[in-house]
């Protein structure tokens, strides 16, 4: 059970008059290599109901096909109260550098990610927008549908309501209670700015490191546990074991550039936020186990010599057996350590599934750069 307050929304209709004005709301899509995709992305927008303030910037990363062109005409032919503009890169950044020139250009109070070859139900932002407005809140999260797979998830574990405070918000992320992808949410541009939330570039997997440094910075969210966001599985771009080298080199990166994020930001003591290092040790561990688990042992060890926190401060007896028993590994020597993990690793998923990460299966928007 979650702790907290927690809010019961009474009416989430978007035309629903509140006494408190609609916030001008920045859409940001990055734009590469979606020429087949990239109209019916477009459109989606244009059919939004919202009927507050509404700009969408299309960042143009050098994409090598006619994707702009076809949104540069969508745009000059259309006569609505969105504000359009699109903005051209001198060179390609990738999908991080995109989303983060979006963050530096938006206008508005909160801004949305939108991926290029996705789209957005009619009433996605007027859904999201009117509670950020009651609540003035850092976040608001809307669940969003997966099409082009054969699997279906339930992403967001949340009710519709109001949730705040540190240790509530961080046990959400680190629980899965919530997903750990840039898109389908709502965010506070102050919030983003002010905490200097921008997107590392570069690198796969940005979604996850980004989306774990705003979950150990965050006061409040609004949830609205409806679809507001179609997740299109495009044929082509689902990642396979041929990527496992790739996949290596981004978690090198992530976990080491999360401890120094936790540091910076006078974290590295604090048990909720350390406890997303132990996600991104699970979900490093896992990739390791679908696609190369002979490579297991060795990835642990890896892993181990990343962390560079204290172990006391990464286990505690306070959050009940089950708990310590996962983190008691982090108190043996690394050599040591791994049987324990793994022992525990394999009893767990004898009668759990693994957590889905939605994010990593699929190539999205730009490339990495």
């Amino acid at each position: 059970m979650l702790q907290g307050m927690v809010i019961r929304l009474q009416d989430s209709s978007p035309n629903r008059r509140m006494n408190m004005e609609a916030p001008r709301v920045s859409l940001i899509i990055p734009v590469y290599g979606v020429e087949p995709y990239i109209e019916a992305c477009v459109r989606s927008v244009m059919a939004q109901d919202y009927q507050g303030k509404l700009e969408c910037l299309l960042i143009d990363d050098c994409s090598p096909d006619k994707s702009i062109d076809i949104a540069t005409k969508l745009v000059a032919g259309y006569s609505g109260s969105i504000e359009f503009r699109i903005i051209h890169h001198k060179y390609n950044k990738g999908l991080s550098g995109a989303r983060n020139t979006g963050i530096n250009e938006s206008t508005g109070e909160y801004c949305y990610f939108l991926d290029s070859d996705d789209e957005l139900t009619p009433d996605c932002i007027s859904s999201l927008a009117m509670p950020a407005a009651k609540h003035r809140v850092d976040m608001v999260i809307g669940e969003y549908e997966v099409r082009g797979s054969t699997k279906i998830f339930k992403h967001l574990k949340l009710n519709d309501g109001l949730y705040e405070g540190h240790k509530t918000l961080a046990k959400a992320y680190y629980e899965y209670k919530w997903p750990q992808i840039a898109v389908a949410k709502l965010y506070n541009l102050e919030f983003l700015k002010s905490h200097n939330l921008f997107f590392e570039e570069g690198i796969i997997h940005e979604d996850e490191l980004w989306s774990g440094e705003i979950a150990c910075l965050l006061h409040s969210i609004q949830v609205v546990n409806k679809p507001t966001y179609i997740y299109k599985v495009r044929q082509g771009s689902i990642t396979t074991a041929n990527d496992y080298d790739r996949k290596m080199l981004a978690y090198v990166r992530i976990l080491p550039s999360f401890i120094n994020f936790l540091k910076n930001n006078g974290l590295s003591k604090d048990y909720d936020s350390l406890q997303l290092v132990n996600r991104f040790v699970y979900q490093f561990f896992s990739i390791t186990k679908e696609d190369k688990p002979s490579y297991c042992k060795d990835c642990y060890l890896l892993v181990r010599g990343l962390i560079d926190v204290p172990s006391r401060y990464l286990f505690t007896l306070s959050n009940g057996l089950r708990q310590a028993i996962l983190q008691s590994h982090y108190l043996l020597p690394p050599a040591i350590g791994y049987y324990l993990y793994d022992l525990y690793d394999r009893f767990y998923h004898l009668k759990k599934s693994r957590p889905k990460v939605v994010g990593r299966h699929k190539s999205k928007g730009t490339n990495v750069g």
